[in-house]
């Protein structure tokens, strides 16, 4: 690896993570409905949008009305792409004729099948094309159904990824705002100002913007050549930034009319990686608690600058094979070294592993270079990171709520094995139980074990029909037991975070236990069943047996409630309850 290499990677990502903030912050004010800096100029529109549609932007959605309008928005953008599609050798703005009986010798004729797979590519934000741009689609279909699909998937999963954010950030609300108001505030505010400006960026340097017929044109070796062109600038902005990726050629990036220059490819990957990485702040801010969003972003930032790293080295490394022939593999300052196989040299080895690194971590479908050409480890890392799920930032809203998936299941599978309720920002990820008759509890940071007259370790989480049941209860930093009518305190040694997360894992008074099923209080005739709306109420209720009392009971946090012929035993070892001797 060289200097310029590690130079160019480390600028980018510092890019990233300065960007990260500010957008993150400006996109949580936009989908909280907080006035911007743009407000000014695009509430009238985004109002308009509104009134067009039929929408009530004050009104929310339950879950399931948010997912049918998700699913309804998305088969009519299918059906619109594909009709249009179909239908572009009748429609405007053709000026090759494509789709027709007129098309120029080697275009590609849009077919049903052909249309089909497009049309569901683009509407689920895959842009998976197997037919090449200039020689298929016109430019009403580039512009109208390809560039409207990028905006449109985008925003979709945006939306997607707030609501999930609102659904951990509320605690009793039945809705998780409005799929509607979500995906035009996302395309107004976010995609439309910021796919204006890079595409005019990209006007000045280079990248084509017109809706001219393509170009004949004599080589100098006196070889006819028809140039493509069109409106390239527009789809390639929105393309990076809604990571979808289809190209308006065949070589996507890699085209000097899509990418001209090194800092053009620097913005693009810049733009693929900006809406992914400002969504965790916005996950953060909306919950909260920026350090989750933090969190997330320093994951995704390990797994990807690990993969690009390992992707740099591989390829300026090259071909081992072809270095024992005596081909310099070695960078000078006359050629790059490494393997510049399926590379553009405008971009050279750096740019290009940092854009293979940075398109498949983002699930976005653009390159600048051939990945069939890379060499075997260097192949590896875009395999892995499409294999991860594309969660290395990943798309426009999925790579968030991907990663969240992980974080969810990590935690849920660490609560197993601690023996704790798994919980994530105040969510259980595991479901909460009362065992009645033997008055076992589940809950978070209480570790079930019985031991038995010999003081020997018995079945964890058992009790037996008819034993006696613990009553459970928190008081201060101080721990009360009362069963059967005696009484002992004991100081134990308690972690710090132990009444808030014991209350936000066990269940209050109301919690059936006991003989029969019932609390406390409905034995002792009060109280209503539910659940207590504080978290750090007192957890009471088990009663076992016969004439158990369970006010003011209570348990350690460490020691569980014993069968009728076993000890219950304290943090320093000592028997705070001998049921034979009770008995």
């Amino acid at each position: 690896m060289t200097a310029n290499g590690i130079l160019q990677i480390a600028i980018y990502f510092v890019v990233v993570a300065a960007l990260t903030k500010p957008l993150g912050a400006y996109m949580a004010r936009v989908f909280n409905g907080e006035r911007t800096l743009l407000h000014p100029f695009l509430r009238p529109l985004e109002r308009l949008c509104y009134w067009l549609c039929g929408v009530e932007e004050a009104s929310e959605q339950r879950w399931t009305q948010y997912a049918a309008s998700l699913l309804s928005f998305s088969l009519f953008s299918f059906l619109a792409l594909y009709a249009l599609a179909r239908l572009q050798g009748w429609l405007p703005l053709n000026p090759m004729a494509l789709g027709t009986g007129q098309a120029p010798a080697g275009t590609t004729p849009m077919t049903p099948d052909l249309a089909f797979n497009t049309a569901v590519s683009f509407t689920t934000n895959t842009d998976w094309q197997n037919y090449s741009g200039e020689a298929t689609l016109s430019y009403l279909v580039q512009m109208v159904g390809l560039t409207m699909q990028n905006f449109a998937s985008a925003a979709a999963g945006m939306a997607v990824a707030v609501a999930l954010i609102r659904g951990f950030a509320r605690q009793q609300a039945k809705t998780i705002g409005n799929f509607w108001t979500d995906i035009v505030r996302g395309t107004v505010y976010v995609l439309l100002p910021i796919s204006l400006a890079a595409a005019l960026f990209f006007c000045a340097q280079g990248v084509v913007q017109n809706v001219n017929p393509y170009t004949r044109v004599v080589t100098v070796e006196g070889k006819r050549q028809v140039i493509a062109q069109g409106p390239v600038a527009s789809q390639e902005a929105i393309k990076t930034l809604g990571t979808n990726g289809g190209g308006f050629f065949n070589a996507n990036s890699a085209h000097p009319y899509e990418n001209p220059t090194p800092l053009t490819n620097m913005v693009q990957m810049l733009l693929i990686f900006a809406i992914p990485a400002g969504l965790t702040y916005v996950f953060g801010a909306m919950t909260g608690d920026t350090r989750q969003g933090w969190a997330i972003f320093a994951a995704m930032s390990v797994m990807f600058l690990a993969g690009v790293l390992a992707l740099y080295w591989s390829e300026q490394a090259g071909n081992p094979l072809l270095a024992k022939q005596g081909l310099q593999s070695a960078a000078t300052a006359a050629q790059p070294g490494g393997n510049m196989e399926g590379k553009e040299t405008r971009f050279g080895i750096p740019a290009t592993a940092l854009f293979a690194a940075v398109t498949t971590g983002a699930s976005c479908g653009a390159v600048n270079g051939m990945h069939d050409s890379l060499t075997p480890l260097g192949g590896l890392i875009p395999l892995f990171n499409m294999q991860a799920g594309e969660v290395v930032f990943g798309g426009a809203g999925a790579g968030l709520y991907g990663m969240l998936l992980f974080a969810i299941l990590a935690v849920f599978i660490a609560g197993l094995m601690v023996g704790r309720t798994p919980e994530y920002l105040g969510k259980n990820t595991g479901v909460q139980r009362c065992l009645g008759g033997g008055g076992v509890s589940e809950g978070r940071l209480l570790e079930r074990g019985l031991r038995g007259g010999d003081g020997k370790p018995e079945q964890r989480g058992s009790a037996r029909p008819g034993g006696d049941s613990l009553c459970l209860h928190e008081r201060g930093g101080e721990q009360w037991e009362r069963v059967r009518g005696s009484q002992r305190k004991h100081t134990l040694v308690q972690p710090d975070d132990w009444n808030r997360d014991a209350g936000g894992a066990l269940p209050d008074h109301h919690s059936n236990a006991g003989d029969g099923g019932q609390s406390c209080d409905e034995k002792e005739g009060g109280g209503d069943r539910g659940d207590a709306a504080d978290t750090r109420a007192a957890v009471r209720g088990f009663v076992g047996g016969d004439g158990g009392d369970c006010r003011g009971a209570d348990v350690l946090p460490c020691t569980v409630a014993g069968s009728d012929h076993g000890a219950l035993f304290d943090v320093r070892g000592e028997v705070v309850l001998n049921h034979a001797a009770s008995d």
